[in-house]
């Protein structure tokens, strides 16, 4: 029974690899840690996103000038529209720039969806401000994944080996959609058990988000911070020239790729 018991384990996570990870052969080392930072930080990331959207209903059934209906119906033409505005503006004038630049703007990204997502955040504090705070606040959120989702595919090529990029990134979206699921989970499970008190107190509720977005937003950023450093990009750019003279006028040896990864910076040129 037992031994039954162990085999039906084994099948089960061997299973769960297969779905959820590269045969390690095809990918670099690097990819590792890249992913376990990921995981955590699309964890959060999803939480945060959950209050949000919570945050921005509760928003909209406060404005006291408006029905449910219109707003709603305000907010998703500010969103499609405006935020395709902000789609274009970052295609428009950085498109020449991410291949070069990829860590930073995908450091960038996760600053101003998290910055956005906060907005969204206190609508319900400043539910007459709701328009203008929903549009600044999707405009953010558009310009951020669009400029993760442009930068994704030179950072997943930094980890083939078999020219796979299709199987990398197939696996690491099925490990976001896991990552999401979990976010979500405990993004529901912490707003249900605060609304039992909320009941009574219903600021309560309307605080949670508030109150929970720092520490998470935290963990995000960090999170998104180690995934970037561990990636070893194969490309030079400005920066990186720098890093490998530099390197080379001291130690008289061309640095490794690691080497020039952690000096990296991901805040400022």
């Amino acid at each position: 029974m037992d031994k039954a018991l162990r085999d039906a384990a084994r099948r089960c996570v061997e299973r769960a690899q297969h779905a959820l990870l590269p045969e390690p052969s095809s990918v670099t080392n690097d990819y590792w840690e890249y992913a376990k930072f990921r995981f955590a930080q699309r964890i959060a990331s999803s939480c945060i996103s959950v209050f949000a959207t919570q945050q921005m209903l509760t928003a909209v059934g406060l404005g006291a000038s408006r029905t449910l209906p219109a707003a709603a119906a305000v907010n998703w033409v500010l969103k499609d529209g405006l935020g395709r505005l902000g789609k274009l503006s970052v295609a428009a004038n950085f498109g020449r720039t991410f291949d070069s630049d990829v860590k930073r703007f995908r450091f960038t990204s996760s600053v101003v969806y998290d910055a956005s997502s906060f907005i969204e955040i206190i609508t319900p504090y400043f539910p007459q401000h709701f328009l203008p705070l929903a549009t600044v606040a999707n405009i953010g959120k558009s310009v951020g994944i669009t400029t993760a989702n442009v930068v994704r595919a030179p950072i997943q090529r930094t980890f083939i080996l078999e020219e796979n990029l299709a199987e990398v990134a197939a696996k690491t979206s099925a490990q976001q959609v896991l990552a999401d699921n979990i976010g979500l989970a405990l993004a529901v499970g912490a707003a249900k058990a605060v609304s039992k008190v909320a009941t009574v107190r219903p600021e309560i509720r309307r605080a949670l988000p508030v109150f929970a977005f720092g520490p998470l937003a935290a963990l995000d950023l960090i999170c998104i911070y180690k995934e970037l450093k561990a990636v070893q990009l194969r490309t030079i750019n400005k920066e990186r020239a720098e890093i490998i003279a530099e390197a080379f006028v001291k130690e008289r040896e061309i640095p490794s790729r690691a080497h020039v990864a952690d000096a990296e910076r991901l805040f400022i040129p």
